[in-house]
């Protein structure tokens, strides 16, 4: 793959592809897809602790695959990351939700 004309970097992509050649970070971001969730929420999704989680979330956010979309306060002072998909990687908000126009739009293979 040519990275020449794309604007990315070949380290840059590398970055990407380390980040999902493991299968729970494709889990996590397809989670993520649904709705922006904090560590804990996507805890539940895949069965593991939250802790075993922050060290996959870091690897996705390294790779600017996810981003932080707010800081959640928590009892005590504390602080929860709520983590979505890039801004880059989302489709513009009038076709978020609206797949049943990709389904007309879609052509029988030939």
């Amino acid at each position: 793959m040519s990275t020449q004309g794309s604007g990315a970097s070949p380290r840059r992509w590398h970055g990407v592809h380390k980040a999902l050649a493991e299968p729970l970070r494709i889990r996590l971001l397809e989670a993520l897809w649904e709705m922006p969730q904090s560590a804990h929420e996507l805890a539940d999704h895949v069965d593991l602790p939250p802790d075993r989680l922050y060290y996959h979330l870091n690897h996705l956010e390294r790779a600017g695959l996810i981003e932080i979309a707010e800081y959640r306060p928590l009892a005590r002072g504390k602080v929860e990351r709520v983590y979505t998909p890039a801004w880059h990687l989302r489709p513009p908000p009038e076709r978020q939700h609206d797949r049943s126009s990709l389904q007309r739009n879609r052509r029988p293979y030939t």
